[in-house]
């Protein structure tokens, strides 16, 4: 096979058609470029100007000059005629120059969009127009050699797509797994009872006891009884040394000042800090800029959030998330879309809480009672506080959290492996693609 070096300029043409100069835009669709689809229809066009937008059929290559750098570059593969913006640049193979098939491979490899970026034009937002386009180069064996390379490639790109499936239906499986442990954790199963570690049922009186002092010193305040637990409302079997209770019998609860009390004219530069979802969501306190007064902070203390205290995320995407509040976080109060809850130590330990709010049982029970479609939102406390809540025994409890942990690091080794395998895959791809087209002028 012999090859050559040569310029893409060499092999190109640009194919700047408008509608109205080839009979206009009646019946034909307007399409966009995605650099996971290629060539596509969109929604979003001038259709006013379409007479003024450009032609695209098959085997034209399309890109926007400002995006081109990540691969949103595509081919018309059918048959077809469309429409494009006129912003973006479309160009056609010359006639037995190169086949487009291989053409969109390379443009699309790490080499190709090396030059892409190497070629393109401008500091702040570089732009890649048809006569920087036509200085990338490349080596290419003959136009009737080419298709046995493109066979090759599709080859190696069969094989690679084959190990991606694999390796995230292996993905897939490891998630399944952790949830699970989680659920098996949840409900007694993820370790043995002993009678020596007592009966859960004895830690519900010390709640009880406890609750009953924190009232007496005011520090608690007294609230409705929650609703006694029927038979018909267990979800499932616990061990008979565990017990079932409700959220609200854990701990105390808060939501974060709703209405204006938390508005951005409040804000200072430095202060007493403002958590916010973004906390619970990525279990950090450090993040977020928002810092209140002490004034503020005083008038909204109610909402202060203290060491150990449980923060989670009340609305979106992300309801549900929790994270604890550690001994070095900084004085702070929570806002509006967070719930603070303080719980009863001696009756539930923060880090089986953590697991247990975060298992399939939990999230499920939040989003369940959540309201809104788009943007879900959690719902009152009331009801929130109503959630069944499976309790074993403190000592249980750490030996849950050690087998979860144990559990967990392995299942991060096999994510870790499965990572580097796809890593590892996208790797030998592109290995190929360049191999592919050495750069070799003898023949091979």
């Amino acid at each position: 096979m012999s090859w050559r070096k040569v310029k893409l300029g060499d092999l190109v043409d640009n194919f700047s058609v408008r509608a109205k100069d080839v009979g206009g835009a009646d019946g034909l669709h307007f399409f966009g470029v995605s650099n996971e689809v290629g060539i596509t229809k969109t929604k979003y066009a001038a259709e006013d100007k379409a007479e003024d937008y450009k032609i695209i059929e098959q085997y034209c290559f399309a890109y926007n000059p400002y995006r081109v750098n990540v691969g949103s570059i595509g081919m018309v593969t059918e048959n077809m005629k469309g429409l494009i913006s006129p912003a973006y640049v479309v160009f056609k193979p010359k006639p037995n120059s190169i086949k487009a098939e291989l053409l969109l491979k390379f443009l699309k490899s790490n080499e190709g969009l090396r030059q892409i970026k190497f070629y393109a034009r401008g500091t702040v937002r570089q732009a890649l127009r048809f006569e920087d386009l036509c200085n990338i180069e490349l080596w290419l064996p003959d136009y009737d050699e080419q298709e046995n390379l493109i066979q090759k490639l599709n080859s190696v790109q069969l094989e690679s797509d084959l190990l991606n499936t694999e390796l995230t239906h292996q993905q897939s499986l490891l998630k399944q797994l952790l949830q699970s442990f989680s659920r098996e954790a949840m409900q007694g199963k993820l370790v043995g009872q002993n009678p020596k570690e007592g009966n859960a049922t004895d830690l519900l009186k010390k709640l009880k006891a406890e609750k009953a002092k924190l009232i007496k010193e005011k520090k608690l305040k007294k609230e409705k009884d929650l609703p006694a637990i029927t038979d018909e409302e267990v979800p499932f079997p616990i061990p008979d040394n565990w017990v079932w209770c409700r959220l609200g019998d854990l701990g105390s609860f808060r939501r974060g000042p709703f209405g204006s009390a938390l508005t951005k004219a409040i804000f200072v530069k430095e202060g007493y800090k403002v958590y916010e979802q973004r906390n619970a969501i990525y279990d950090n306190h450090t993040l977020g800029n928002y810092f209140v007064t002490k004034e503020k902070f005083q008038e909204l203390k109610a909402f202060r959030v203290f060491p150990k205290d449980l923060i989670v995320s009340c609305s979106g995407a992300t309801l549900g998330r929790i994270a604890e509040i550690p001994e070095n976080a900084r004085e702070g109060i929570m806002n509006q879309a967070l719930m603070r809850i303080t719980l009863f130590n001696s009756t539930i330990l923060n880090s089986f809480f953590i697991k247990l709010f975060r298992s399939p049982y939990m999230q499920k029970n939040i989003f369940g009672q959540a309201w809104g479609t788009a943007i879900p939102n959690m719902v009152g406390l009331v009801e929130i506080k109503k959630i069944l809540i499976p309790l074993p025994p403190i000592e249980e409890q750490k030996r849950i959290i050690n087998k979860l942990a144990e559990v967990m690091n392995l299942c991060e080794e096999l994510k870790t492996t499965i990572t580097d395998n796809q890593n590892y895959t996208k790797q030998l791809l592109q290995v190929a693609l360049k191999d592919a087209l050495q750069m070799n002028e003898v023949e091979v």
